[in-house]
């Protein structure tokens, strides 16, 4: 089964599992809709559309809500549009929402949130989602924001797709802790730049969190960079995801690393077919996959290329008391000081010189190191 074929399944499980509440009691009714003129409260259900720009915020307090915001701008709000809790069936599309200083919008306890086809620009936080079900983020773009583009929190059974991450000024662009059934599909995470570390996507605590068919590309920070990072995790997939030409710029030797694939304190994850080219730490380490303290994970058909390291580092590197993981057609190239490497205790991921198994606790089976003469 291709990728596409899996987003596909994905996606109408989504669907079958979200939609049908949409369809009960009170059903959101057809027409132009009712307009929206200036900070305001949605307090019954129907279908409302933003007839101009406005200052200040919308409040959603009502189920099957479908606001438009018709291209225009909702700006200068603490939190731009807010659903309150105990609602579900919300629909936000079509507008931009701008320099909020909390929140571009913020969702708590609700279910079946989608939010579509918005500019979210210059905001603090972008979207808040807290103790929510089934939450759906299509076709938005997120520029020129100054802390997560999405933050979420306790959250099952939602979906990230099609949307772009561009010169955002902060250390996450997308952050999701003790969530369960999470994916994410061709998002674009580039350009996005922090004086402090950075991490393009990081789930947290949580289980079946997915990404796939997304690019993390030049992306820079000064003390750190992590494409990706799956921190005390059960069960989660990183799939044909580009992490190329990023670039940690610490002027102190050893001090600022990067690597592309995190995958710390975690449990049968997996990397496949992932490209991780040309990314540069100019005073660190690189370590492309790194896998600390993580076990039963499978790493396969990776291609790894062309990254530098100024103090060293490692194309495949494992560390801590990571065990039983399998290592399968990879290839790496030029990276690092050592293509593959393991730092710790009894655990040698590979012998540099023959490229054969030195530890029967890890699996490798035809991996491939290159060095360029």
């Amino acid at each position: 089964m291709n990728h596409k074929n899996i987003i596909s399944i994905l996606f109408k499980s989504y669907f079958l599992l979200c939609y049908p509440l949409l369809l009960q009691a009170n059903p959101i009714p057809s027409g132009s809709g009712m307009s929206v003129v200036a900070p305001a409260t949605i307090s019954q259900p129907g279908n409302y559309r933003l007839a101009n720009d406005i200052v200040g915020t919308v409040t959603i307090d009502a189920d099957n809500v479908d606001f438009c915001l018709e291209n225009h701008v909702i700006s200068g709000g603490f939190n731009n549009i807010e659903v309150l809790p105990e609602h579900e069936n919300v629909f936000i599309h079509n507008g931009v929402i701008q320099e909020a200083t909390n929140r571009g919008i913020f969702i708590n306890t609700c279910t079946n949130i989608t939010i579509a086809n918005i500019d979210f620009i210059q905001n603090f936080t972008v979207i808040d989602a807290q103790t929510t079900v089934c939450i759906f983020i299509e076709n938005c773009s997120f520029r020129n924001n100054t802390d997560q583009s999405i933050l979420y929190s306790n959250i099952t059974n939602s979906k990230i797709n099609n949307c772009n991450f561009e010169f955002n000024n902060s250390s996450f662009i997308i952050d999701i802790s003790n969530s369960v059934d999470t994916n994410l599909s061709a998002l674009n995470i580039n350009s996005n730049t922090t004086t402090a570390g950075f991490i393009g996507v990081r789930f947290l605590n949580s289980s079946n969190c997915n990404i796939f068919m997304s690019n993390i590309n030049h992306n820079s920070s000064i003390d750190s960079l992590d494409g990706i990072q799956i921190n005390t995790c059960n069960s989660c997939q990183i799939n044909s995801t580009n992490i190329n030409n990023n670039l940690v710029n610490n002027p102190s030797i050893g001090v600022g690393p990067f690597r592309g694939i995190n995958i710390l304190s975690s449990n049968q994850c997996l990397a496949k077919e992932n490209a991780i080219i040309n990314n540069n730490s100019t005073m660190g380490t690189v370590s492309c996959i790194n896998l600390d303290s993580s076990n039963e994970c499978f790493i396969d058909n990776n291609f790894i290329s062309s990254n530098n390291g100024g103090f060293g580092g490692a194309g495949i590197n494992q560390t801590g008391s990571s065990t039983n993981n399998i290592y399968f057609r990879n290839i790496v190239q030029d990276t690092g000081a050592t293509n593959f490497s393991s730092s710790v205790g009894p655990i040698a991921l590979y012998d540099p010189t023959t490229f054969t198994l030195t530890t029967s606790q890890d699996v490798c089976i035809d991996n491939i190191s290159v060095t360029s003469p």
